[in-house]
């Protein structure tokens, strides 16, 4: 029987265009937390080799031309890195799980070659189900209906679960066989991280086991279950297992197969990988395909009822913005601190499955004020990577701690470009900011602990990498990269700037507040570390004395002291063709000489210290450096739309966030992956720009100005703010606010005061 997709729940591929597959592959990727998978062809493709051998050199990603694959198989187990010969320490693609691959005779199912009609796959965002259906019509003129339904459990996150029904409409019986592998033949980035692979055939269910390059083991078993049943053998090779049967359908008749497997490593259990992922799958085949879809429902439900936002007026936009989201909720590992979330949401291997500063930026915000403890959870990741951060520093011959801008789980620089990686140190400040964010969010005395450490090491770093001017009186920061990265050599970046003098308060701040809260715990600490009282007063002074670029003549708050130095662009000139990323136009030597925002920089900063600043040079800075912006970036687009929506420039907002949250529905937008930061920063500029609801890191007091752009009628979304859970609900002419947990909360609504009582409805005019 067939599933019909729910057009505001799916996103849906309505024909196969081997082109777009890739694409497809990144944009319906599925997942939950610990095991991620792009979402390939079950049966693959016959002439696409998976073994492909090739050297990449990273450069500017957002420009970067790939090899031309039909398709990339992708299969992930965060954490799970290792050594590549020129990209550093990298996300490994581990054997493929979820292959199935369907023979008529000798004739083999080809999304190229074969004869196929009726053609759909969808992606249900609910419950994260991968749906394909098509008619397939045999060489000896049998019609088959093939339906295939694959997942990974929510519940049971190592397992996936694989349904294939084909069912014979008309034309003569057919020998249909199947063939069901393990197959570890796959590469990463071109390269082979497998030092050892094993394989058991002997029986079901089979398994491979690998050793990995970064000294992990992985293993995986697999089983598949037959109605009617099926005669089955198992076959093994060096690099490839699997289980086949065959069956005589015959016309009216259905055959219906299931694939269970499982996926763990030695970072996820103690006792020997195999074994586990043994047992994952068994257990998992005797509850059944039906009921593994129930269990991760369920989990899948309670996610969203947490998490989704409703743009009534805007269906297009809200599902958008809910594809965004999913991949988010699919993405985050829940409970497990060791890592976050890379900027392409283990959707592929654009990024080698590093942590930048998307982090704290983007995407944290989203799980802070919806799902606090996943929140924690993610930020804790710079507080387990704090050992590699310590030795960023080091190397760099400072003390304290510095923080990667391409990190590896155990917080150490990966990345391959030395400008990257030398100077846009911006990255630590953002770090400090996404720490104490988390700890506004929900303050635990533990966690006080925890990131009070951090904090102090990142300000020890601070205190050395700052230059003192006399003639100024000021202290500088020196050839650094702000969030603009078509600016090579900045002198006082202001958002590096600002940012880092908040790390520095909040250094302090952090300080105190243990002192009140713990005074033993503070003594231990500031034992160790060697703390003194003279050291946290020059985080404060250099916080206060740290210089803040600003033109007053243009009341104009400068990118950088000499931004406005370097030669003026000619995009006309230079870029005709806007189809293409800028980037890929125009040599890097030319930007690092121009002005030319590859994306939101001093727009960032006032987006997230907007009490710094006044509207006035808020908007002269929306209109100073919007048109010197090329958004190669796929950052950049949501913070115009939160700022221009704040600024109530509407026309700007919208067009901005039209671009932004629909990037990855678009061909081939996610071939490479998924933009998860980009994801983050639309929901930041729906409930921060168009919602206007200010940050815990500005107000304490619950604040919401809307700006609800003409055609939304309503925007409504669940929020947690110190712990309270609430339902906000902005309308044209009213904001209404349901109070859902357990203590009075303090709001001020379109400038109107107001306790929030528990299980009450408030209304603002």
């Amino acid at each position: 029987m067939s599933v019909e997709p729910d057009e505001n729940w799916s996103v849906i591929e309505g024909a196969f265009d081997i082109r777009n597959n890739r694409h497809y592959e990144g944009l319906l990727a599925i997942g939950s937390g610990p095991l991620q998978q792009r979402a390939c062809l079950e049966e693959g493709l016959g002439d696409d080799p998976q073994d492909r051998e090739y050297l990449r050199r990273m450069g500017n990603v957002s420009v970067e031309t790939f090899p031309q694959f039909k398709g990339r198989y992708g299969t992930y187990l965060p954490g799970v890195t290792g050594p590549h010969p020129t990209c550093g320490d990298e996300l490994i693609n581990l054997p493929a799980i979820h292959g199935l691959v369907l023979y008529a005779g000798q004739e083999r199912l080809d999304m190229e070659r074969s004869r196929i009609a009726d053609y759909r796959r969808w992606l249900d965002l609910r419950c994260g189900r991968l749906h394909r259906e098509l008619t397939w019509q045999t060489q000896r003129g049998a019609i088959l209906r093939v339906r295939f339904e694959r997942f990974i459990s929510a519940q049971r996150r190592h397992v996936m679960a694989l349904r294939v029904r084909v069912r014979h409409l008309h034309g003569p019986h057919v020998e249909l066989r199947f063939v069901s592998p393990l197959d570890a033949d796959v590469r990463t980035n071109g390269f082979d991280h497998f030092e050892r692979i094993s394989f058991t055939g002997e029986h079901e269910p089979i398994t491979v086991e690998v050793r990995t390059n970064g000294g992990d083991t992985v293993a995986g078993a697999a089983l598949v279950t037959c109605e009617p049943p099926v005669p089955r053998a198992v076959a093994t090779e060096r690099r490839w297992a699997a289980v086949s049967g065959t069956h005589l359908l015959e016309p009216g008749r259905t055959l219906t197969l299931c694939k269970y497997a499982g996926l763990v490593s030695s970072r996820h259990v103690s006792g020997p990988p195999v074994d586990a992922a043994r047992n994952l799958v068994w257990t998992a085949a005797a509850a059944g395909f039906d009921q593994l879809a129930e269990e991760s429902d369920a989990v899948w439900k309670g996610r969203w009822e947490l998490t989704d936002v409703e743009i009534v007026g805007d269906p297009q936009s809200e599902h958008a913005l809910r594809v965004g989201l999913y991949h988010l909720l699919r993405a985050a590992v829940e409970g497990d601190p060791r890592v976050a979330i890379d900027p392409r949401g283990y959707s592929g291997e654009a990024y080698c499955g590093r942590y930048f500063w998307d982090t704290e930026i983007f995407m944290l915000p989203l799980f802070l004020y919806t799902r606090p403890e996943v929140g924690r959870t993610l930020a804790s990741f710079r507080i387990e990577s704090l050992a590699g951060a310590r030795r960023n520093a080091a190397r760099y011959g400072y003390p304290g701690a510095r923080y990667a801008w391409e990190s590896n789980p155990a917080g150490d620089e990966h990345c391959p470009n030395w400008q990257y990686a030398d100077h846009e140190i911006h990255v630590t400040a953002d770090v400090a900011w996404g720490l104490w964010h988390a700890y506004r969010a929900g303050p635990d005395p533990r966690f006080l602990v925890r990131i009070s450490e951090a904090l102090a090491e990142m300000a020890r770093y601070w205190a050395q990498r700052v230059t003192y001017c006399p003639q100024r009186d000021a202290y500088e920061l020196l050839g650094v990269m702000g969030p603009d990265e078509y600016t090579l050599f900045s002198r006082n970046n202001a958002y590096t700037n600002y940012m880092t003098a908040r790390a520095l308060k909040v250094t302090r701040e952090a300080w105190e507040l243990l002192q009140q809260a713990d005074a033993d715990a503070a003594a231990r600490l500031g034992q160790s570390l060697r703390l003194s009282a003279s050291e946290l007063a020059l985080f404060e002074r250099i916080a206060e004395k740290l210089r803040r670029p600003f033109d007053a003549a243009r009341n104009l708050v400068l990118q950088a002291d000499d931004f406005f130095t370097l030669e003026r662009f000619d995009f006309q000139r230079w870029w005709p063709d806007r189809s293409r990323p800028l980037g890929a136009c125009v040599s890097q030597e030319r930007l690092y000489r121009s002005q030319v925002l590859k994306q939101a920089d001093v727009l960032l900063l006032m987006a997230l210290l907007p009490e710094e600043f006044s509207h006035e040079q808020v908007l002269t800075a929306y209109q100073t450096y919007t048109p010197l912006t090329c958004h190669d970036s796929s950052l950049s687009r949501c913070v115009h739309a939160l700022v221009a929506a704040r600024l109530d420039l509407f026309d700007e907002a919208l067009q901005m966030w039209d671009e932004s949250v629909r990037l990855d529905l678009r061909p081939p937008a996610a071939a490479e992956g998924v933009h998860a930061g980009c994801a983050g920063g639309n929901w930041q500029a729906t409930v921060f720009g168009f919602a206007g609801l200010r940050s815990l890191m500005e107000s304490d007091v619950l604040r919401l100005d809307p700006h609800l752009p003409p055609g939304w009628s309503a925007l409504r979304f669940p929020l947690v703010w110190h712990g309270q859970p609430l339902r906000v609900c902005v309308e044209t002419d009213r904001v209404i606010i349901e109070h859902r947990g357990s203590h009075p909360l303090e709001a001020c609504v379109l400038g109107q005061r107001q306790q929030l009582m528990p299980n009450r409805r408030h209304e603002f005019a």
